[in-house]
């Protein structure tokens, strides 16, 4: 089943300095079987996460920043399941034009019967 959700916001205040500032967030996920073509993958997880921020103080820009973020765990609950993951950020206010992350791993229980994983991750 999907879940979604959306956020806004708006800031705005004038007087000695002018503040103008805006932040937006949007997420998605899905958990249950996924089917592609006749492959069903059971029991997976997808995540997929967006923000971006915006500020201005005084016509000066303050806050510039944003990231999105993927999450695919196929197959979650068996013995070693294995995840893939990116993420992307950006930051114009620290001079990081853009930061990509991407990793891929697998999980295994820490004891037998348990819902506490321990995960493996390689990437870069």
């Amino acid at each position: 089943m999907w879940q979604r959700s959306l956020t806004l916001a708006l800031e705005q205040q004038g007087g000695n300095t002018e503040l103008v500032s805006f932040s937006g967030a949007l997420s998605a996920e899905y958990a249950g079987d996924l089917h592609f073509g006749s492959k069903t993958l059971n029991d997976s997880e997808v995540k997929l996460a967006l923000s971006h921020k915006r500020g201005e103080l005084s016509d000066a820009l303050y806050q510039h920043n944003g990231s999105a973020s993927f999450l695919l765990d196929i197959m979650a609950q068996q013995k070693f399941p294995p995840f893939f993951l990116s993420y992307w950020s950006y930051d114009s206010t620290t001079t990081l034009n853009s930061r990509i992350e991407l990793g891929g791993g697998g999980k295994i229980p820490l004891w037998r019967r348990s819902l506490h994983k321990c995960c493996l991750s390689v990437g870069g």
